[in-house]
């Protein structure tokens, strides 16, 4: 049977407290409560979340967005699905701020200042004792930027001070995530995945998509990183890259780049969020066979080296529609 091991340890809390098993945007919004009204144990072993899990053992998947989703399942032998347990790794992008704007992200920058994110910090906070105890891992963060985000640091700060058996995933900007940074916060011996997300391989591109980032700082970050790899320092990094019109032409550098720093691949798919204007994500989504560089990208997606093992990439960009005129407008 397939199997998606998300139901049963990950446990995401989003924006205003509500809780979910992985990207809400992934489950068809199907909240399975908030930590503002109750305790994250009452709603992990609540009858919200054993509906969603029901779902699964009947072999039904009617809240997963399969177009949208990037986790694979996995193929399980038998049928006997996982026992419940504490969720074993906290999911936390309810703070949005972040030090950057990115063209395909927010059209203004975004600081999260309420007392609601104040209030589900220390929900997060009550709970590490537990997470302690089974050696579970905080991810921070999907909505914003973990280094630029008062909470965030909060968070980490507590952890590097106080839990021994916690780890974190973490996805960053990369532009603040500093050797001196780690070092500050001691964070070298606690992360187990890092996440950096670039989107771009020459300093032109990077300006054209980041406003108010660095390049040059950005790639002298990354080296550090991958030193902390190969040190063994954290497990695994991660190098991500929207696909966008601006972009594309830069994908197969990327992977050439990325290789060298022993990073595993991520390509995300451009996704229209509540921010992002519907003039500016048309601009921006090359994969429409109507958009006027179409014919360009279907002809960079032809390259076998984005079917590599170690690269993350949606199937539907391998499924392209052929241009009209392909031959033609290539040869010309």
């Amino acid at each position: 049977m397939l199997y998606c091991k998300n139901p049963y340890i990950s446990c995401e809390i989003n924006c205003g407290g509500d809780v979910f098993p992985c990207c809400n945007d992934w489950c068809s919004s199907y909240s399975f409560g908030n930590v503002l009204e109750q305790s994250i144990e009452e709603i992990w072993f609540g009858e919200k979340a054993q509906n969603f899990r029901k779902q699964f053992a009947e072999k039904n998947y009617p809240y997963c967005q399969m177009d949208k989703c990037l986790y694979n399942m996995e193929q399980r032998e038998d049928d006997m699905l996982p026992e419940v347990n504490l969720p074993k790794v906290l999911r936390l992008v309810y703070d949005r701020s972040c030090n950057l704007q990115c063209k395909f992200c927010r059209s203004q920058p975004i600081t999260t200042e309420d007392d609601d994110a104040e209030k589900i910090n220390e929900v997060v906070k009550s709970f590490l004792p537990k997470m302690n105890i089974t050696g579970g891992i905080i991810y921070l963060c999907g909505a914003g930027e973990v280094f630029s985000s008062r909470l965030a640091l909060d968070i980490i700060k507590d952890v590097a001070t106080n839990y021994e058996n916690v780890k974190f995933h973490i996805i960053t900007n990369g532009v603040l995530a500093s050797e001196e940074k780690f070092k500050s916060l001691n964070l070298e011996n606690k992360v187990r995945f890092l996440e950096v997300s670039v989107h771009a391989m020459t300093e032109k591109t990077y300006n054209k998509l980041i406003k108010g980032g660095n390049f040059k700082k950005l790639r002298t970050n990354i080296e550090y990183m991958a030193n902390l790899l190969r040190e063994k320092k954290i497990e695994k990094l991660f190098m991500n890259y929207t696909i966008t019109s601006e972009n594309f032409h830069e994908m197969k550098d990327f992977v050439i780049w990325a290789k060298k720093m022993d990073a595993l691949i991520s390509f995300l798919p451009l996704v229209k969020n509540k921010s992002l204007e519907l003039d500016v994500f048309n601009e921006l989504n090359i994969s429409n066979p109507s958009h006027p560089k179409y014919h360009k990208f279907y002809k960079v997606m032809q390259d076998s080296i984005f079917k590599s093992d170690n690269i993350v990439i949606s199937s539907e960009y391998f499924n392209l529609p052929k241009p009209k005129n392909f031959l033609k407008r290539i040869f010309c």
